[in-house]
């Protein structure tokens, strides 16, 4: 009967939904943003570079040992690192396997564990005297 009065109501409908749509947008947002930051905070890099750091400069002292004195200083070694980080109340590993003998110890693959309440991050690296871990 009354024309404008509908293609006011229809008109405001649309509006109306357009705007609920956006304020669900924005607000997935702000949350995804709030995650993310919590997440960038509470990542442990510098743990983890410094499980990197005695995977590479730690156990590349015992190169040129023989394999059973390699494993053997790498597994103390191990065992310190899993106290000291027991300590935090997180568990840090670093775990020596595949050691290649030419003479001694040449190269050497590491595996790295970091587990905390909120983060698990694993890392296999391989190790050669001279070249680094890659």
């Amino acid at each position: 009967m009354n024309e404008k009065g509908q293609m006011l109501i229809i008109f405001s409908l649309i509006v109306a939904t357009i705007l609920a749509a956006l304020s669900v947008l924005h607000a997935q947002n702000i949350l995804a943003g709030m995650q993310t930051s919590r997440t960038l905070m509470v990542f442990p890099k510098d743990e983890i570079r410094n499980l990197k750091t005695i995977a590479e400069e730690g156990l590349m002292q015992f190169c040129g040992l023989s394999v059973d004195q390699f494993y053997e200083r790498a597994d103390n070694v191990s065992k310190q690192v899993r106290r000291l980080y027991s300590q935090r109340g997180v568990y840090g590993d670093v775990v020596a396997y595949f050691a290649t003998p030419s003479g001694g110890v040449e190269c050497y693959n590491v595996k790295l564990v970091y587990i905390s309440g909120e983060v698990k991050y694993e890392e296999n690296l391989q190790c050669c005297e001279g070249r680094g871990c890659v």
